[in-house]
């Protein structure tokens, strides 16, 4: 939000709360603790390595309740929501509606996180440039769908998997692979109930991240997530291999 930047860029003391444990939220963190506005930061779970420079809590964020009650008494000025679960959970809007300041989208924002194909829907009716795609349900309904499509396919679990959930097959045998991994092996539960079947662009990765708060806007600066796990990018995709920023 672009709250963040007005605030910290003021002489206020602020008490700041951050969830998660992974990279992501210690970068936070570290930027947090430089910043002379910032008195207090505390961290749900966190981390060891972010325990050495912020105050970790061994509490679960899906208990909203405790949550709360933890902001009030703690007197948190704002909360950073950094993973994509509680986003997707609607934690930021539960925070939001007991009266405490959120940096992080709304449930149904995040659904551009969450599903592939409510964000695949979302261009088209944007009229934002996106490749073909073809939502699908089973094995026998990708293999079908295959047929207007060149390789490589790339067919990606609707749901949240970790960054795990994309597949880029060269060919459909590698195609029916990956979709017996998604609808038989059930390799990503619930998250895999539906995919998308999409045709391949080749091209960079490019992460282009704004913080708004509806009306303006502050973009982060250009980055570029490697995922593929092997050399030359031929082996599958992961949560993240690593960022180059700015790129």
């Amino acid at each position: 939000l672009l709250f963040f930047y007005t605030l910290v860029s003021t002489n206020y003391s602020m008490r700041i709360l951050v969830i998660g444990q992974g990279g992501r939220e210690h970068a936070i963190v570290h930027a947090l603790v430089k910043s002379p506005s910032v008195t207090e930061v505390h961290v749900i779970p966190g981390s060891d390595g972010i325990a050495q420079e912020a105050v970790c809590h061994n509490l679960d964020w899906k208990n909203t309740e405790s949550l709360i009650q933890f902001c009030l008494r703690t007197e948190i000025d704002y909360v950073i929501v950094g993973p994509e679960d509680p986003l997707a959970w609607g934690l930021s809007d539960i925070l939001r509606e007991r009266g405490i300041l959120v940096v992080g989208p709304s449930h149904a924002a995040a659904q551009l996180e969450s599903s592939k194909k409510f964000a695949k829907q979302f261009m088209l009716d944007s009229k934002i440039p996106t490749s073909h795609f073809k939502v699908v349900h089973s094995v026998s309904e990708v293999m079908d769908a295959a047929q207007g499509f060149q390789a490589p396919f790339v067919l990606k679990a609707d749901g949240l998997a970790a960054g795990k959930g994309v597949f880029i097959c060269q060919n459909q045998l590698e195609l029916k692979n990956a979709a017996i991994t998604i609808f038989e092996k059930k390799t990503f539960g619930t998250a895999g109930e539906s995919a998308v079947l999409e045709q391949f662009l080749p091209g960079w990765e490019l992460s282009y991240l704004v913080l708004t708060n509806g009306v303006d806007f502050t973009p982060l600066p250009l980055s570029q997530d490697h995922k593929r796990l092997l050399d030359y990018d031929l082996g599958p995709n992961t949560g993240g291999m690593g960022t180059v920023a700015p790129l």
